[in-house]
């Protein structure tokens, strides 16, 4: 009876943790919609402002060009703009990978403990 009951608690230990993350994730991605489309439309500015400056990409544009457009103001905040946009963005892709990677174990472990076998990599 004491297998039993061990099994048990241990049944209720991951039923209860699997209920506590189902809340954590429900209520974590509220609001993700609108930060992607506020980071979207954050990283088209500066390749909008190009636009509007008339350079269309590539190479083959004189230096002096290149440099009155892309050195104004307006052209620095879109260019910081876009790479802190990208830099948070990669950011998060790792911190969800590893999350990922640690509830991946996590559900191993308690697979352990459920059946007792070891779980081989």
């Amino acid at each position: 009876m004491l297998v039993y009951k061990r099994l048990k608690d241990k049944w209720k230990v991951f039923n209860s943790w699997l209920k506590y993350l189902e809340k954590m994730y429900v209520l974590r991605s509220v609001g993700i919609g609108e930060e992607c489309g506020r980071r979207r439309t954050r990283l088209r500015l500066f390749d909008g402002y190009l636009r509007r400056e008339k350079l269309r990409g590539g190479s083959s544009y004189p230096y002096q060009v290149l440099n009155n457009i892309t050195t104004t103001r307006e052209a620095l905040f879109y260019r910081w703009a876009k790479y802190v946009n990208k830099k948070v963005a990669m950011r998060k892709i790792t911190n969800l990978g590893l999350t990922r990677y640690n509830l991946r174990f996590a559900r191993r472990v308690f697979s352990f403990w459920k059946t007792g076998v070891k779980i081989t990599r």
